[in-house]
C-alpha cells in the first residue's frame, strides 16, 4: 500500500497473528490490532505494520530468512550453491541436517558438510513406510487373482485408503475394512500394524522414542 497516515475507519476484523523468527526451539508468533482504515487512494483498508508486508501471514524477518538461500532447480548444483555461501567453517559445524530423500541433497551434504548427521523429516519417513506397505497389499491382490479369489481380490484393491490413513481419521467403512483384514489376510495385517507404529515414533517423547524406534526396527526385520 501507499504508506501514509490515514484516518481510523474502524477495527477491522480485530487482532491478527504474524509468524516471527523461532526463539532457539521455541515457535515465535507476533500478535497485534489490525485496524482499518480510510485512504484516500485505497479507499477502506487495513492499516499497515512495520514488521510485515501488506497481506503477509509471517514477519519481513521471518518470510527473509526463508528465502534467503532460494535458488530456481532441486539438483545437487542448487545445494552445493547454497553450503558454499556458508562457507567451509560453517558447513563444518553443522551437526544435524533436516531434508528430504533426493540423492542430490544427500550427495551434497556429504561432500561439503563432514559432520553432519542427514535427518530425513517425518513425511518422507512414514511415504517410505506406506510405499512399503502398498506394495506388500499389491503382492498379496496378485496372488488372490492367480488363485482364482476374485472377491478377495476386490477387497483387497479397496482397502488401499483404509491402510495408508491415520487411525484416528478412518471412517466407520474403512473401520470395518481393516477388521476384515485383520480376520482373512494376516501378513497384510501385520504390515499395516507395523507401519502404523512407525508413525507412533513421533507422537511421544525423545526417551519413548527410542525405545519404540529400537522395538520397531527389531520387528521390522
Amino acid at each position: 500500500m501507499c504508506g501514509r497516515r490515514c484516518p481510523r475507519e474502524d477495527a477491522g476484523e480485530g487482532r491478527r497473528r504474524w509468524r516471527a523468527l523461532d526463539l532457539g526451539t521455541t515457535l515465535a508468533f507476533l500478535e497485534a490490532d489490525a485496524p482499518r482504515v480510510c485512504c484516500k487512494q485505497h479507499r477502506v483498508v487495513v492499516a499497515a505494520v512495520p514488521w510485515a508486508r501488506h497481506h503477509a501471514r509471517c514477519t519481513v524477518a521471518f518470510e527473509d530468512q526463508c528465502c534467503w538461500w532460494a535458488a530456481p532447480g532441486r539438483e545437487k548444483a542448487t545445494v552445493e550453491q547454497f553450503l558454499d555461501l556458508l562457507g567451509k567453517e560453517r558447513c563444518a559445524q553443522l551437526e544435524l541436517i533436516s531434508c528430504d530423500t533426493a540423492e542430490s541433497i544427500a550427495a551434497a551434504i556429504q561432500g561439503r558438510c563432514p559432520n553432519a548427521i542427514r535427518c530425513v523429516d517425518r513425511f518422507h519417513v512414514i511415504k517410505l513406510a506406506t510405499d512399503a506397505l502398498d506394495e506388500i497389499r499389491r503382492e498379496v491382490w496378485n496372488q488372490a487373482r492367480r488363485e482364482g479369489h476374485t472377491h478377495a481380490a476386490r477387497e483387497l484393491k479397496g482397502a488401499r485408503f483404509a491402510l495408508w490413513k491415520n487411525p484416528g481419521k478412518l471412517t466407520d467403512r474403512q473401520t470395518i475394512k481393516l477388521a476384515e483384514i485383520q480376520q482373512t489376510n494376516k501378513p497384510l495385517y501385520r504390515a499395516d500394524l507395523i507401519s502404523q507404529q512407525l508413525r507412533d515414533i513421533y507422537r511421544v517423547s525423545y526417551q519413548e522414542a527410542v525405545q519404540t524406534l529400537d522395538a520397531w526396527l527389531a520387528w521390522a526385520r
